[in-house]
């Protein structure tokens, strides 16, 4: 199972509640995580931006990502997903 890190980008001015959605959506849903475990403890991960594992293969990942977010949440999202096996934090 990959390590990947993702990151939603919400084109326009979306709202908070729409940020709350798409939170809920990839947390609660999906079990992506907005914080990781560090040597400094638990850190935030900037806005939009989640981390967990997965089997899918990344295109697949991100377009099924990104086709329920501009279905049900806001109709113009980049998503990028970066699949890793070593990273390194600093600050929070």
């Amino acid at each position: 199972m990959a390590e990947i890190f993702i990151r939603v980008e919400l084109r326009g001015e979306p709202t908070g509640d729409v940020y709350d959605e798409l939170h809920e959506y990839m947390e609660d849903e999906n079990n992506w995580s907005r914080t990781i475990d560090s040597s400094e403890g638990v850190i935030d991960l900037p806005t939009a931006m989640y981390h967990g594992n997965s089997n899918m293969e990344l295109l697949e990942l991100v377009e099924a990502l990104q086709d329920y977010i501009e279905s049900n949440i806001w109709d113009d999202a980049v998503v990028m997903a970066i699949e890793t096996g070593e990273w390194a934090l600093s600050g929070g």
